[in-house]
């Protein structure tokens, strides 16, 4: 009797939809691009699917998930994050501003763009290590921190941002294009 009640009660709070692929960037002496998919749960909180996820990027999806919810409200949902390939070379939290596009796009129906960035406690967006590298390795835009963007060639495919408030924005523009 149960069963089938939880079965019921599930189908209605996943929202329909519920996936998005997306690409963490790294670096192991030349950029990596990481594939992952964020999936919809019916329970609060964000939790990451692997086995040798370093402590940094579970910080990092923590972090990109408190901030989306202190920006936007409380999710009626939770995220799973799953990665089909090793999740090494990621260099402190540089993951941050990545699982927050992310979550964006899972939220707002749009594409998801490649980032890296550092999301502060204040909502600014701080530099990361092998910028350059990382935006090589996606070969197309890519979203990162402007403390970074002079260390770029300025024909290179990016939006640099100094804070949420300007990612938000982006991503809203480019869900309309």
């Amino acid at each position: 009797m149960w069963v089938p009640l939880v079965l019921l009660l599930m189908y209605f709070l996943i929202p329909q939809g519920g996936c998005v692929d997306f690409y963490l960037l790294g670096y192991r002496g030349q950029g990596i691009l990481i594939p992952a998919q964020m999936c919809t749960i019916p329970y609060g909180g964000i939790y990451v699917e692997a086995a040798n996820v370093a402590p940094s990027v579970l910080e990092s999806a923590k972090v990109a998930y408190n901030a989306f919810q202190s920006r936007h409200g409380p999710l009626p949902f939770g995220v799973v994050v799953r990665f089909s390939s090793p999740v090494e070379y990621i260099d402190g939290r540089s993951a941050d501003v990545a699982f927050y596009v992310a979550l964006f796009s899972l939220v707002n129906g749009n594409k998801p763009i490649p980032a890296t960035g550092v999301i502060g406690e204040d909502g600014s967006i701080g530099g990361v290590s092998h910028v350059y590298e990382k935006v090589e390795a996606a070969k197309d835009l890519v979203i990162i921190p402007y403390a970074n963007r002079h260390f770029l060639p300025e024909d290179s495919p990016v939006v640099a941002v100094k804070n949420l408030e300007e990612l938000d924005a982006l991503l809203l523009s480019l869900g309309r294009g």
